[in-house]
């Protein structure tokens, strides 16, 4: 179990890091690493919070393949078309 732990948390953040790279964000040193599914409605979006910064969150839509930062922080933030990058 703790070497299948070490692997996930490697691999969410580099997910994170590909994340904040493909939209051009530095993340400010107190920036964390998450993994929370963010509620959807729709069968559209399912997407999930990688990363909280001072300046918001970022997450990843995986059935549309794009990353997106948002303000909101939790399960009702939703982010909009404009803030998605593919």
């Amino acid at each position: 179990m703790s070497r299948l732990y070490e692997e996930v948390r490697i691999r969410l953040e580099e997910m994170s890091m590909i994340t904040t790279r493909i939209l051009k964000i530095n993340p400010s040193p107190g920036s964390e690493v998450s993994f929370r599914p963010l509620a959807s409605g729709t069968d559209e979006f399912e997407a999930v919070e990688l990363t909280r910064t001072s300046r918001g969150c970022i997450g990843y839509d995986y059935r549309q393949g794009a990353c997106f930062e948002f303000g909101g922080a939790g399960s009702e933030a939703r982010p909009t078309k404009e803030g998605q990058t593919l």
